[in-house]
């Protein structure tokens, strides 16, 4: 690969942890064409890592994780040209008495086809697990395969080292391109030969970030969740299970399921603290059916089960927001369409909405939708809801829940 002279320092945060992630499929997407790479200078320090803040949660065995940060400083970017074939390096055995394989685990950041506005700057940030016998040392190293460069700094040597068995936030800093359209960039992880590290057995797999970069587009940039559930496992919710809808946590997903179309929504809340002033974002996906006001959504801030404030999309890509109280409906924005929501069966949509006082924003796939103002509701539990309008047994799946606190 040939070098641009340029320099471009930008910032690489990698963070090892030891929780349990599900896995994701290989991607099937095609990579665009590379863009050309710039020459870096990378500082790595190793930094102890402060023990996240979350609400009041089970006690967890796992030691404390180790934080790996790099540090640079980025001057502006070249134009984006046509580069010279990648000369990637090939897939060979590594000349070290062990075995290096690695696993992904989770995007932790900046999923899939997130929108994001021309010359954004973005985290993305992936988990591996070292799933080979070997230690990834610190001459280990991040490399852009191919796709879009995006600015970011490649090839990036680890700052600490990283134990089989141990899984590491590998994170970096790009900035979205100047024109709109569809980008991806494709990372792989280098052994100290220069030996791509494959991801489950297959040298040539990668682990990337796809972005959808559309004019006036505002998106939220505030780093790693507060807290986030990848649905592994009920501990988080009170399951619910009525005559009419049933809760089922299998293969990382909660399964909602409602019998009978025609009847009210039903909720269940989750056991977290109550809370004021945050943004929370759920990852819905329809089943295969889904229509009409068949409907999914969250609820916030409900000071106990029967109240709150409830935002759904429905499977007619509409979305509205409601004050549910006393067994009372009351409307603040009533079924609105909108184009940011996918229609039909088998989509996935994230929806998201942001409460900072009496400020209500609210999000579809990362971006705006609407924003309110209304302060009935200042503080409470969040929980999740479902409704059916048209479709006997309707099924939505909640893939992650996950918010971000706001303020102090």
């Amino acid at each position: 690969m040939k070098i641009n002279p340029r320099t471009i320092l930008l910032g690489l945060l990698l963070t090892i942890s030891l929780t349990a992630c599900g896995m994701l499929a290989e991607p099937t997407v095609d990579a665009n064409q590379a863009s050309t790479q710039a020459a870096q200078t990378v500082e790595a320090i190793l930094t102890e890592r402060a023990t996240a803040t979350q609400p009041s949660l089970e006690p967890s065995a796992t030691q404390p994780p180790v934080e790996v940060v790099a540090t640079a400083t980025a001057t502006s970017l070249p134009p984006t040209e046509t580069p010279a074939p990648t000369n990637t390096p090939e897939a060979t055995q590594t000349s070290e008495a062990c075995d290096n394989q690695a696993t992904f685990v989770d995007d932790v950041t900046i999923p899939d086809n997130t929108i994001l506005g021309p010359g954004e700057t973005f985290i993305k940030t992936w988990r591996l697990k070292n799933t080979g016998t070997c230690t990834w040392k610190t001459s280990y190293a991040l490399f852009f395969v191919n796709g879009e460069l995006m600015g970011a700094n490649s090839p990036t040597t680890l700052s600490a080292e990283v134990k089989p068995g141990q899984e590491a936030d590998l994170s970096v800093q790009f900035k979205a391109p100047g024109k709109t359209g569809t980008y991806r960039s494709d990372w792989t992880l280098l052994d100290t030969n220069g030996a791509r590290i494959g991801l489950k057995d297959k040298p040539e797999a990668t682990f990337w970030v796809q972005i959808v970069v559309q004019e006036g587009t505002a998106s939220l940039n505030l780093g790693n969740p507060t807290w986030k559930d990848n649905m592994d496992t009920s501990a988080y919710w009170y399951v619910v299970k009525t005559d009419n809808v049933e809760w089922e946590f299998e293969k990382g997903l909660l399964r909602m399921k409602v019998k009978d179309a025609g009847t009210y929504e039903e909720w269940g809340l989750s056991n977290l603290a109550e809370m004021d002033n945050y943004f929370l974002q759920a990852t819905f996906k329809t089943g295969n059916e889904c229509a009409g006001l068949d409907r999914y959504g969250v609820l916030v801030r409900a000071p106990v089960r029967d109240q709150g404030y409830v935002v759904e999309f429905s499977c007619n890509c509409r979305y509205r927001l409601y004050i549910w109280a006393d067994d009372k409906y009351t409307a603040i924005q009533e079924w609105q369409d909108s184009s940011l929501i996918l229609t039909g069966a088998e989509q996935t949509n994230v929806l998201g909405i942001w409460l900072n006082d009496k400020t209500i924003r609210l999000y579809a796939n990362s971006k705006l939708l609407a924003e309110f103002e209304n302060d009935k509701f200042s503080k409470g539990r969040i929980g999740l809801v479902v409704g059916a309008a048209e479709t006997d047994n309707l099924i939505i799946n909640v893939d992650e829940v996950a918010y971000w606190t706001i303020g102090d």
